[in-house]
């Protein structure tokens, strides 16, 4: 098997252990919250350190890839995420709750930036895109992760042993992995190769480079505000506004979450075949029409397949966004990373309160009729940086490539 094939398959281990993490924390709030006895608004603090822990990490992480080398820090991320999650499952009282989950923060968002560095590194050594598989594989992970948490808790299994028994599953992760990443002295070959290959005015132009890479913050600080405004008020709006019973309005944050997860394996070949500024703008503007269409006709089935549908408008977002950055600064790719993400986070932290307050005042569907407003903004945005990255050179290289890496 082909080195370049082995990291692919090392990076997409990573997204899958980093997804499952997460979701197996939380999979486990409510027996936490329970055995600690903690009241909503001290999980509340609690789950608002972890947010804290979050946006914290992400320029020490661009940093120490930049540093170490973007897999060097993912696998020493990832068995500190194990630890993270340990220290989680045995905490004894709010304070101790608190600090650990903005360790478990802190470890799990630097691991985002530094894995998805590796996995920029991985695709350029394949020259094809992979960025929207690794991102689908973290929410395959994801889905494993909470359904093993369903089943530790349904069988009474405490959280602390529960968390060993994912820790462990991270460190054999981990250690299978390490050795098939790629080194930082091929992956600084490679972005100074680019940087050196790249035009005149790119290389050169660092206030052009500055506003393209401001742009792309802006796209993911409103596209993880959408993101995250689906999660948290589908299944409200569903019960709430259309009146559909418990079970039902569920079904609106899962459909969502399975197209976004079947989307992104499909998304790598239609960025080959319409490019990712265009799959950018079209799924912004299909997310916008549809919410509209949502709020327009109040049916509980349209808008539950409204919801598939802005899944699959979504689920590019990201691989998109990180992997056209990352072109973006061939030279600086994990500290650019990091700032973007951090835009996006940034985004998902202070989107709930304020479209908390426009369904306050206008109702349960505000939200999702923001969720639209945003899209159509995210549309402009895209075309606007349309003019500042060209990767019409990038598909027709990537057209002669036959298959897919993983």
């Amino acid at each position: 098997m082909r080195s370049e094939l082995k990291a692919a398959i090392a990076v997409a281990l990573m997204f899958f252990a980093n997804g499952a993490a997460c979701a197996s924390w939380a999979a486990r709030i409510p027996d936490i919250q329970r055995l600690l006895s903690l009241e909503a608004s001290s999980l509340g603090l609690s789950m608002f350190a972890l947010g804290g822990g979050a946006l914290l990490s992400m320029p020490v992480a661009g940093k120490l890839s930049a540093r170490y080398g973007s897999g060097t820090v993912t696998f020493v991320l990832l068995l500190l995420l194990g630890f993270a999650l340990v220290l989680a499952g045995n905490a004894g009282n709010f304070y101790e709750l608190t600090v650990s989950l903005a360790f478990l923060g802190f470890c799990a968002s630097a691991m985002d930036i530094a894995m998805n560095a590796q996995g920029v590194a991985v695709q350029r050594q394949l020259q094809r895109p992979i960025m929207s598989r690794l991102h689908a594989l973290w929410s395959v992970g994801g889905m494993g992760g909470a359904a093993f948490g369903a089943l530790m808790a349904k069988v009474n299994i405490l959280p602390s042993h529960h968390f060993l028994y994912v820790a462990a599953f991270l460190i054999v992760l981990a250690v299978v992995a390490r050795r098939y990443m790629i080194k930082k002295s091929v992956e600084l070959s490679h972005h100074s190769e680019e940087a050196q290959g790249a035009n005149g005015e790119q290389s050169g132009n660092d206030k052009g480079l500055n506003r393209a890479i401001l742009l792309y913050c802006a796209i993911c600080f409103f596209g993880f505000m959408c993101e995250g405004a689906i999660a948290d008020w589908s299944a409200l709006y569903l019960g709430k506004s259309l009146n559909t019973e418990a079970g039902f309005a569920a079904l609106g944050y899962s459909a969502f979450s399975m197209a976004m997860a079947a989307g992104r394996f499909a998304g790598d070949h239609l960025i080959i075949l319409v490019g990712r500024n265009n799959l950018l703008r079209y799924g912004s503007l299909l997310n916008a029409f549809v919410i509209t269409l949502m709020l327009l006709l109040k049916s509980p089935w349209l808008a539950l397949c409204g919801f598939v549908l802005v899944g699959f408008g979504l689920c590019t977002l990201a691989p998109i966004v990180y992997g056209t950055v990352s072109d973006l600064a061939r030279s600086r790719v994990a500290t650019s990373l990091a700032n973007v993400a951090f835009a996006g986070y940034f985004g998902m932290l202070i989107g709930p309160p304020l479209l908390g307050m426009a369904a306050q005042f206008f109702g349960f569907a505000a939200p999702l009729a923001l969720v639209a407003a945003l899209s159509l903004l995210v549309f402009i945005l895209a075309s606007v940086s349309g003019d500042t990255d060209d990767d019409t050179g990038e598909e027709l290289q990537l057209e002669q490539v036959g298959q897919s890496a993983i």
